[in-house]
């Protein structure tokens, strides 16, 4: 038979207060990331302001790396230009000196993406480079939940 042992009052006072600050602790973390988030895209925002201001080429790239010069060729269909079942990378094409290179546009959707979801999406970018050090070609599969 077990007995019903009732709290006292100063214990019931310190089970609600660590149940607060247990709260508060988790609000506390979720405003951190929020910040972290905000100032991330505040730097974002500069860096596509400052960019924005830059003259910019915009090209099609095979994986290979082949340019397809998509300025030289406005007037033709894009089923005449590109080939079917190919991969292209979107670019900006920069000058150094007499020389273009290219600098892939890439997009990671930081912007959209809520801190739990940016946890994930760093875990899995850090999983596919150490597959790519490992030599793999393939990113690993999905995790099961």
């Amino acid at each position: 038979m077990e007995e019903h042992v009732e709290e006292t009052e100063e214990q019931k006072i310190e089970r609600e207060k660590k149940e607060i600050n247990d709260q508060l602790k988790i609000i506390n973390d979720e405003i951190e990331a929020f910040t972290k988030k905000m100032n991330l895209c505040a730097e974002q925002a500069v860096k596509i302001e400052a960019d924005s201001k830059l003259p910019k080429l915009i090209e099609l790239l095979e994986k290979e790396g082949d340019r397809k010069f998509l300025r030289n060729n406005l007037q033709k269909n894009g089923t005449e230009l590109l080939r079917e079942r190919k991969a292209y990378v979107l670019c900006h094409i920069k000058k150094q000196g007499e020389e273009d290179v290219t600098e892939n546009i890439v997009i990671d959707g930081f912007c959209m993406r809520t801190p739990e979801e940016d946890i994930k999406w760093e875990e899995e970018q850090q999983e596919k480079e150490a597959a790519a050090q490992k030599g793999g070609k393939k990113a690993p599969p999905p995790k099961k939940k």
